[in-house]
C-alpha cells in the first residue's frame, strides 16, 4: 500500500502501542506498523529527522528548508566544540561555514578531518559508556557510517567539556599537562578567561606548566583568595578548587564579587560599588537603546545619571580586573550563557556586548528577578556623557544570580512550569508543527561564523531551561500568540527544544533502526553495484532475535557486493545492546506514561531518558503535569 494511504499515527496511538509492548509483548504485524510508522513517519515529521539517518540527506540542498536541519545542526556542533578544544585548525572550522553559508555539503576532505578529531577525542576522553560502543574504525565510508550512528555521544560529552554550568566535576587523578580531553578543557577556559588564541591555529591545546602564569593572575584579580592553593612551578596536580573556579562561572563570578567587595545587598558595612565604565563607538540616545525604546522618568534618570558621575569622580575606576579585563569577560560569559549575547569573549565591552545587555534588563523590566525593585533594575545601565556607559555591576550581579542554572530537579521543575504555561493558554492543534517550522526564526541569532570564528552560540542545556523559564511570558507570547522577538528567552526555549531533539531523538531513531532489524524483523537491505543496464542487484538479510538469518541475495550480485553487505551487518552488530537498550527503555517508559502528549512532548520525554543513559544514571519516569 503506498505511504500516503496510510492512515496517520496519533501520540496517544503511538503511546497505546509502546503499552501492548510492555504489557503483552506485542510484536504483531499491527502493532509493529504503529510503532514503525511513528517512529519512521510521524517523529520525523515532526523532527525534520530521516530515518534512518544518512549523511548524505543530511548535507543535500535543494533550495528548501533542508528536511535535516536538527541532524545537520549537530554537526555544526560537534564542529564548534572540536574547535574550541583544540581538535579542529579554525581554518577547518571557518571553511566548514564558508560552504555553509553557501549552501553547500561539506567536502570529503573536511569530513576527513572531522573523522580525524574525533578519532583523537575518542582516544582521550575514558567516560564508562565507551566500553559499550564500537571503536572509530579506520575506513573513511565506515567512520562515516560510525559517525552517523555515535554522533549524539559525541557531541553530548563533548558538550561538557566547553560548559561554564559546571556539568563537569574535576577527575580525581588529573595530572598537569596529560593528554586528555579534560586537559583541553582546562586550556580552553583559560584562553577564554585570558586571551583570544589570535594566531589562529597556534596555542597549547592541553593545559600545562606553560599556562600556570595564568593562574596567579586569576589569583590576583580576586584578592589573592587562592595563594595556599595555587600550584608551584614543579607541580603535577591542581588543586581541586582551582579547578572548580575554572569550570563553574557561578563560582568564579562569586569569588571576583567577594574580592572587589560587592555584593548583592545595601547593608553598609563598607562594601563599595562597583562599575564597569566603557565607551561606544557612537553617541545612542539612551531612550533608544539602554531604555529599550520605552520613556522613563527623564527626570529621575538625569538625577541617577549626575549621581553616578559623582560616584564615579570620587572613586577609583573599577571597568575591569588586570590588563585581561577578568570583569568584563565574566559578564560577557554571562550574557552569552543567558542566550542574550554571541561575540567573542575577548574583555572589550562594544556594540555587541552593549546590545546583549540591554536585551537582559528589558526583559527583567517585564519579569523582573526576585526581589529587584523595578526603580533598582535602572540603576543597572546609564548613560554617563555622550558615548560613556556605566554599568552597576552590583546591580547586575543580582541580575545575574537569577540566570545561574539550577541543579536536576530545578531544571525539570522549570521545564513543566514552561509546558504548564503554553498549555494554561489553549494553543491550537498544531502549534507543535508550527513550532519546529518557525524554529528558523532563531537563525538571526546565530553569528556569521566563516567571517567571525571566534563568536559563539551557547549550547549548555540547563542554562537554556533557566533562560527560557526566567521570563515564561516571553516564551507564551512567541509560541502562543506568535508575537515578541526572538531573543533571550524565546532564544534559549526554541534551542532548548531542538538542542533535546537534536541529541535524545537523534540517538533514538538510530536505536529503532537495531529495534526494527532485530526485534521487529525488518531485512538488512543494501544495493549492489549498477550492471551495464542500469539495474542494481538487492541483497537482503533477515534476523531473528536469535540471530538465525535468512539471506536474499540477486544472482547479479558480485563479490564486492557481498563483502559490502556483510561489511553492513557487522557494522549494524557493534553496539547492538547499547542502542537496543536506549530504544527499548524509551518504548516501556513510554508505554507508562498516561498525561496526553503531542510529539514534541513525547520527544523532549525521550530525549530526557536518553541523557539519563548517556550520563550513566538510570532513566526516570518524570511528573508531566
Amino acid at each position: 500500500m503506498p505511504a500516503s494511504s496510510k492512515p496517520p499515527v496519533a501520540p496517544g496511538q503511538f503511546r497505546a502501542a509502546c503499552r501492548r509492548l510492555r504489557h503483552g509483548l506485542d510484536l504483531s504485524a499491527a502493532n509493529n506498523e504503529v510503532l514503525t510508522r511513528g517512529v519512521a513517519v510521524a517523529m520525523p515529521a515532526h523532527y525534520a529527522m530521516p530515518f534512518p539517518a544518512d549523511v548524505r540527506e543530511t548535507f543535500a540542498r535543494d533550495g528548501h528548508p533542508p528536511p535535516t536541519r536538527n541532524r545537520r545542526g549537530q554537526y555544526h556542533e560537534l564542529v564548534q566544540h572540536l574547535t574550541d578544544l583544540h581538535y579542529l585548525e579554525r581554518r577547518v572550522f571557518i571553511a566548514w561555514h564558508r560552504r555553509r553559508e553557501r549552501n553547500e555539503a561539506p567536502t570529503a576532505a573536511q569530513l576527513g578531518r572531522i573523522h580525524d578529531a574525533v578519532r583523537t577525542y575518542w582516544a582521550e576522553d575514558n567516560f564508562p559508556l565507551r566500553a559499550r560502543l564500537s571503536p572509530p574504525p579506520p575506513g573513511f565510508v565506515e567512520m562515516t557510517d560510525w559517525l552517523e550512528r555515535h554522533l549524539p555521544v559525541v557531541v553530548h560529552r563533548l558538550a561538557r567539556f566547553v560548559s561554564f554550568d559546571g556539568e563537569l566535576d574535576p577527575p580525581p587523578d588529573y595530572r598537569i599537562g596529560e593528554l586528555s580531553c579534560y586537559g583541553r578543557s582546562l586550556a580552553f577556559r583559560i584562553r577564554t578567561l585570558f586571551f583570544l588564541d589570535r594566531d589562529n591555529i597556534g596555542g597549547t591545546a592541553y593545559f600545562d606548566r606553560s599556562m600556570l602564569p595564568h593562574l596567579h593572575a586569576l589569583n590576583a584579580s580576586l584578592g589573592g583568595g587562592l595563594a595556599a592553593v595555587l600550584p608551584g612551578r614543579n607541580a603535577t596536580t591542581l588543586d581541586a578548587a582551582v579547578q572548580q573556579l575554572l569550570l563553574n562561572w557561578d563560582r568564579l563570578f562569586a569569588a571576583f564579587r567577594r574580592a572587589n567587595r560587592f555584593v548583592d545587598d545595601d547593608d553598609g558595612d563598607g562594601r563599595r560599588p562597583y562599575y564597569l565604565v566603557y565607551d561606544l563607538d557612537e553617541n545612542v540616545p539612551a531612550d533608544e537603546l539602554a531604555l529599550g525604546g520605552r520613556r522613563r522618568d527623564e527626570r529621575r534618570r538625569q538625577r541617577l545619571e549626575r549621581r553616578v558621575r559623582r560616584r564615579l569622580a570620587r572613586a577609583p575606576l573599577h571597568a575591569d580586573s588586570g590588563e585581561n579585563h577578568l570583569g568584563v569577560r565574566l559578564v560577557q560569559i554571562a550574557l552569552w550563557r543567558a542566550g542574550f549575547y554571541t561575540g567573542a569573549v575577548d574583555g572589550e565591552f562594544g556594540a555587541l556586548s552593549h546590545a546583549a545587555l540591554v536585551q537582559l534588563l528589558e526583559q527583567e523590566r517585564e519579569e523582573p528577578s526576585a526581589g529587584m525593585r523595578p526603580r533598582r533594575l535602572e540603576r543597572a545601565l546609564l548613560n554617563a556623557a555622550g558615548t560613556t556607559w556605566v554599568v552597576d555591576l552590583k546591580t547586575l550581579g543580582r541580575i545575574l544570580d537569577a540566570y545561574a542554572p539550577g541543579d536536576e530537579a530545578q531544571a525539570e521543575a522549570e521545564e513543566r512550569a514552561l509546558w504548564a504555561g503554553i498549555a494554561a493558554e489553549r494553543p491550537g492543534e498544531d502549534w507543535e508543527v508550527e513550532l519546529l517550522e518557525r524554529q528558523q526564526e532563531v537563525s538571526s541569532r546565530y553569528p556569521p561564523l566563516a567571517d567571525r570564528p571566534r563568536r559563539r552560540v551557547y549550547y549548555g542545556l540547563r542554562g537554556l531551561l533557566r533562560g527560557a523559564w526566567r521570563a515564561l511570558r516571553r516564551v507564551v507570547r512567541w509560541v502562543v500568540h506568535k508575537i515578541g522577538e526572538v531573543a533571550g528567552a524565546v532564544f534559549n526555549f526554541v534551542k532548548a527544544v531542538i538542542k533535546r531533539i537534536q541529541e535524545g531523538i537523534g540517538l533514538f531513531f538510530e536505536g529503532f533502526r537495531y529495534f526494527a532489524h532485530y526485534v521487529l524483523g525488518r531485512p538488512f537491505v543494501t544495493t549492489g553495484r549498477a550492471g551495464a543496464d542500469g539495474t542494481a542487484p538487492l541483497l537482503a538479510t533477515g534476523v531473528r532475535i536469535d540471530f538465525d538469518a535468512t539471506n536474499l541475495i540477486n544472482a547479479a550480485a558480485i563479490d564486492e557486493d557481498l563483502a559490502r553487505h556483510r561489511a553492513y551487518l557487522v557494522r549494524m552488530r557493534e553496539g547492538l545492546d547499547f542502542f537496543l537498550d536506549v530504544v527499548t527503555t524509551a518504548l516501556r517508559l513510554l508505554g507508562e506514561l498516561t498525561t496526553p502528549l503531542g510529539w514534541v512532548r513525547i520527544g523532549v520525554f525521550v530525549a530526557r531518558l536518553v541523557r539519563d543513559i548517556l550520563r550513566g544514571e538510570p532513566p526516570r519516569l518524570p511528573a508531566l503535569a
